[in-house]
Order: C-alpha cells, then structure tokens, then sequence
C-alpha cells in the first residue's frame, strides 16, 4: 500500500504544478510563446536527470536514489511558490525538472521486481494526476475574499511541497530489499540504441501531445461556458475538473488494460491519441471537451503500460531502461512545449491540435516499420520466456 502512496503523492504534486505553472505564467504578463519556453526548460532539465538517475540507480542504490528525488522536489517544487517574475518562474521550472528526474525510475524498477504486475501500480500515478489537477478546485473556493490573484497558485506550489514530503516520509517507512547492482555506464547512449524504436516513437507521440497539453489550460479558459458551469465554479476551476476527468478515468483504465498484449495495446493507443487530439478543436465549450477526455484516457492507458510492460519483461537493466523511457519524457517536453506555444499564438489553438494528431500517427508508423525485439544489455544474461 506505501508504494501506492509515493506514486500517488508524488504524482499528484507534479500534475499540479503541470497545470499551474502555464496558468500562473500568463498571470505574471507571459505571453503563449513564454508558456512554451517554460515548458522547455522544464522537460531539458527533466529528459537529463531523468536519463543520469536511472543508470544510477541500477549502478548504486535504488532506494538512495528514491530518497533523494523526493526529498530534493519536496524543497524544490516549494521553491515555486515565491516566483514573482516569468524569469523567476522558469528557473524555478528548471530546478523542478532536475528534482522530479531522479526518482521515477529507480521507483519503477522495484515494484516491478518486488510485486511484478504494473498496470494496478502505474494507475495509482494516474490517480494522483487526478488528484493534482483538482486540486486547484478547493483552493479556488477556498481563496479568501479580497486575496491576490494569485494565491491560488502558490497554494498548489505549497500544496507540492507537501505532497512530496507525505511521499517521501511513505517511502522511509517501506523495508528495504536492494535490488542487483549492474555495471552500467552513466549517460549512455546504449539503452536508447538497443530499443530505439519503442523510444523514438514514443517520443514522437509524446512530442505531439506536450504541443497540446502545454496550451491545454488556456485553451479550455478560451471557450464558451454556459451560465450553469460558471455558477458552480471559475473559469480556472473548470481547467482542473476538465483534465483531472481524463486521467481519473485511467485510473480505473489501466489495471484493465494490463491483462493485453503488449503490441495491440500499444498500437491501438497511438490511433486512439491521433483520434482525440483531431477531436479537440470541434469542441465548443468544456463540456465538449469532456465527451472526448474517455478516448484520451484510454489511449494513454493502452500505450504507456504497453510499453513499459514491454521494457520490463525484456530487459535486464530494468532501471536504466525505465529511466531512458521517462526521458523521453522529458525530450517531450523540449520541443512540443516551444511549438504548442508558438503555432497557437501564429495560428490559433487548432494548429497545436492538428500537429499533435499528424505525428500520433507518425509515431505508430514507425512503430509499425520496426517492432521491437527481445534484447539485453551487454554482458547480461538472456531473460527467462
């Protein structure tokens, strides 16, 4: 049950500054093209830690690596809170992606080795994604009358600071049973060349919805709300509902989906993202939205545990691996931020939703042209069938 609480809490606390931060940037006078370049700087910070610390962990200690990515983003994410400047924003996004790298993998790799199913785990990280963007609902009923405007987001800057603290002080009470230590080079390019094809078009999905989710909040706030949705709450609280629904729903998605096989899983994801990124700028108003948040959901669900099933069950640097993936992760978030910024304010919302769909559908073609094969790294020995 504490594993469910670390990537519940620490999951919760980076969906909350994921949909503050672009919020709170145009709060501060940034413009859409700022929001991107935040975005930016958060995925290269998180694409390098991410990439160090897997290599890490499978070299040294699991749980030191563990403990050390949540206690550093418990201090760092609360750090957010006293940004007063787009400029101050940004550094504080970049030392949050430093923090938020060092523990997913090592995370990852040992439920994997000391419970083995990951569906039912990785839906706990999508509850908490939930969690993280309602979040914002609370505190904005809550804010006190006359208050700044924005107190809203330093309370989920302090809330993260929490909820990193409640993950880590979960993983200390945990017994510790230290998995292999393997001798991987640190900032190898290795991983990435023996399964490239399951990164690369990973990455290229992944790209295409960082391009949406980045303006995603924005783009909600720009529609029509009916009389009715604001009498029940703000523009602002209605961004938290709407895409908290989408990943509350692969909470319950995910162990499901886990019972499939690998391929057909991952395959049908990519389609179903192709399909709702195309659908989302036929929406009219948030509840619009919401009708397509089920196939988003379950895309998502379908490719992701696909993958690192896969990853899982064939490599021997399991950690290594786990943390290359969640690096592309963070590639993502170099690219597709700058470009979700940028198209939107040349062309509008639909061009970023456009894009994403086109290179959804990019990423299942390579996908489709070089399937993944059994591999191990050097000097392992073969997985067991």
């Amino acid at each position: 049950m504490r594993w469910s609480v670390v990537q519940l809490c620490s999951s919760a606390a980076v969906a909350s500054c994921t949909l503050a931060v672009p919020l709170y940037t145009a709060h501060l006078g940034g413009t859409r093209v700022e929001v991107g370049l935040i975005g930016t700087i958060y995925g290269l910070t998180l694409f390098l830690s991410n990439y160090l610390f897997g290599a890490v962990a499978d070299r040294y200690s699991r749980w030191r690596v563990l403990y050390l990515g949540l206690g550093a983003s418990a201090l760092v994410f609360g750090l957010q809170a006293l940004a007063t400047s787009v400029g101050h924003l940004a550094a504080a996004r970049g030392l949050a992606g430093v923090a938020a790298g060092i523990f997913p993998a090592a995370l990852i790799a040992t439920v994997y080795e000391q419970h083995g199913p990951l569906g039912r785990f990785i839906s706990w990280g999508s509850l908490g994604w939930s969690v993280g963007f309602f979040l914002i609902v609370p505190l904005g009923w809550l804010s006190p009358p006359g208050a700044p405007a924005g107190w809203v987001y330093g309370g989920v800057f302090a809330s993260a600071a929490l909820l990193f603290g409640l993950a880590l002080a979960a993983a200390l009470r945990m017994p510790r049973e230290e998995g292999p230590h393997l001798h991987v080079p640190l900032l190898s390019l290795e991983p990435l060349r023996r399964n490239w094809p399951i990164y690369l078009s990973f990455l290229i999905r992944h790209t295409g919805a960082q391009v949406v989710w980045i303006i995603f909040p924005l783009y909600i706030v720009s529609l029509d709300f009916p009389p009715e949705m604001l009498a029940l709450g703000t523009r602002t609280t209605w961004v938290g509902l709407v895409m908290g629904f989408n990943v509350f729903l692969q909470f319950f998605m995910m162990p499901r989906v886990d019972r499939l096989p690998e391929t057909r899983g991952v395959v049908a994801g990519f389609l179903l993202s192709a399909l709702s990124f195309a659908l989302y700028p036929l929406a009219r108003s948030p509840l619009h939205v919401l009708l397509i948040q089920p196939i988003i959901a379950l895309a998502w669900s379908l490719l992701y545990v696909g993958i690192v099933k896969w990853l899982m069950g064939h490599t021997e640097d399991k950690a290594t691996s786990s943390g290359a993936l969640a690096s592309m992760h963070g590639l993502s978030y170099i690219l597709g931020p700058l470009l979700g910024g940028l198209l939107s304010d040349l062309w509008g919302f639909p061009a970023a939703f456009h894009l994403a769909a086109a290179l959804s559908l990019a990423g299942l073609l390579l996908y489709l042209a070089a399937p993944p094969k059994e591999t191990r790294a050097p000097g392992a020995p073969a997985n067991p069938e």
